[in-house]
């Protein structure tokens, strides 16, 4: 009966250890999708910085353009 009662509990153990590689294995992929979150999101803050920076690219060729109109001769 011990025998049996050990055998039960070493897989009771076995069961135990597994949920918790289990539980381990979901904290990490939990992580990693927040990580990958993150980094869309630093992405997309890096997108929108690029357009306004086009915009004032635009912006500025735009100024200088009618500096250059308005200094022709007439």
């Amino acid at each position: 009966m011990d025998s049996t009662l050990g055998l039960v509990d070493g897989a009771l153990g076995l069961v135990d250890s597994t949920l918790g590689l289990m539980d381990s294995t979901l904290g990490l992929m939990d992580s990693t999708l927040g990580l990958m979150d993150s980094t869309l999101d630093l992405v997309d803050s890096t997108l929108g910085l690029m357009d306004s920076t086009l915009d004032l690219v635009d912006n500025t060729l735009i100024l200088v353009d009618s500096t250059l109109i308005l200094q022709r001769p007439t």
